[in-house]
């Protein structure tokens, strides 16, 4: 009874369950007036990954808290008594309602993910909220160290300025692996042909016990000069691991998906994720018809058309959602018969260590295995891929011969596929 008399106390002298209403209501505004869904294909990796889309506003409302609970205590002088417990033990004990609200943000962003899946073949995907409720953790002890240590003028803004800033950030800047170590990036997984990369979990599992271990090294009664060291040091080592095993991700975290497909023989093969099965009576009479206009044409599709990131020689790497047109899901499979980009292609287009002149091939190309795979020239889509000079100029090289329309595509797939290749469009050279 006592223990739960001290826990009533501490609950009602904290700032933080009073929060708690206007936390929830900030998470629910932010997380649905928000796009409706991160990925056009609902799936549990992608509402899992949700849970971390409130870091921002978890993390700063737990820090700043927990920066508020410890400078009473430090106002109080509990240094100053003969110590029955460590500051360490106090700061965790005492913040605990700080960090039951961050916990409430991350639980509330991820329930509003939930009607989203519902009926989706999957399970929760626990890594993301086990990340998530670590950066909530390291967050509320690194507040409760700048209120140990500073005082209450200066401790409450830089917990809270600090925490929101290090979430923010590090997005704005290069390189983009930088913004990975903030554990909030879980966010941009997962498309339905898509799985978190493992080496995200690691390096922002490392960075958050790294950080715990920081704090928990200037919470003492008796701060010293090695201890400060010793906490710089921690999070430095945690940051550099961490450093090792994201130095090579793009803005998006992600790996191809591993798991058993759901598969439909013919020819091309038709695979697809459990969630996007309902999608083959549509794609998979689309794929054999596109297969055998296009093999009347001289070109030869995959045996194999799969739900995947990337294809080779054997697999046509197909991007399908259940918001498609039939129009939509020509164009889409379709796209996925080009070279994939070259390396030296950088998110803004451009071209590092080359010259891309690829992008003048696309729209004919494109245009061409439209025409060829039995769409009409009217019903193209309208996009900035392909102007109506483009569909012109693939009629003009439809009426060829088949050997001159196979040099006319391998001249310009070679540019698309590659950097410091120019494409040749004339129809006959």
């Amino acid at each position: 009874m006592a223990r739960l008399r001290r826990l009533f106390a501490l609950w009602v002298g904290s700032p933080a369950p009073y929060l708690v209403p206007v936390a929830v209501l900030l998470t629910l505004y932010h997380q649905l007036s928000a796009s409706p869904w991160l990925t056009n294909q609902p799936t549990w990796a992608g509402a899992s990954a949700r849970s971390t889309t409130i870091l921002f506003l978890a993390g700063p409302l737990a820090a700043g808290c927990a920066a508020w609970e410890m400078s009473r205590l430090r106002r109080a002088q509990i240094a100053a008594l003969a110590p029955a417990r460590s500051v360490a033990v106090i700061a965790a004990w005492s913040a605990l309602p700080s960090f039951a609200l961050g916990v409430v943000c991350v639980l509330t962003a991820l329930l509003t993910a939930v009607p989203m899946v519902s009926g989706v073949p999957g399970s929760l995907d626990p890594r993301p909220v086990v990340i998530a409720v670590l950066v909530v953790a390291a967050h509320t002890l690194l507040g409760a160290a700048a209120g140990w240590l500073l005082s209450p003028y200066l401790s409450i803004p830089l917990a809270l300025v600090a925490s929101y800033v290090w979430h923010v950030y590090p997005r704005a800047i290069e390189p983009l692996w930088i913004r990975h170590l903030t554990g909030s990036t879980w966010t941009d997984c997962c498309e339905v042909d898509e799985m978190a990369d493992p080496r995200l979990f690691v390096a922002t599992a490392v960075v958050g016990v790294s950080a715990v271990a920081s704090a928990l090294f200037l919470l003492t009664h008796r701060i010293s000069w090695w201890r400060g060291i010793a906490a710089g040091l921690a999070l430095a080592a945690g940051i550099a691991f961490a450093s090792t095993q994201l130095n090579a991700m793009t803005s998006r975290p992600v790996v191809a998906r591993e798991g058993q497909m759901v598969c439909r023989e013919g020819a091309p093969t038709v695979c697809v994720w459990p969630e996007s099965e309902q999608l083959l009576p549509v794609a998979f009479p689309l794929l054999q018809n596109i297969a055998t206009q296009l093999a009347d044409h001289g070109w030869s599709t995959p045996p194999r058309a799969a739900q995947t990131l990337t294809g080779d020689s054997v697999t046509w790497p197909i991007y399908l959602v259940p918001q498609m047109t039939e129009p939509m899901m020509r164009w889409s499979v379709l796209t996925g018969l080009l070279p994939p980009p070259p390396e030296c292609i950088s998110l803004s287009g451009s071209a590092a260590g080359g010259v891309y002149y690829g992008y003048d091939a696309i729209g004919p190309v494109v245009a061409w295995l439209w025409l060829a795979s039995g769409g009409s020239a009217d019903s193209v889509p309208g996009n900035s891929l392909i102007s109506s000079g483009d569909v012109t100029l693939a009629e003009q090289v439809l009426s060829l011969p088949q050997d001159v329309q196979r040099d006319w595509l391998d001249r310009n797939l070679a540019a698309i596929g590659a950097c410091d290749v120019r494409p040749d469009l004339r129809p006959a050279p």
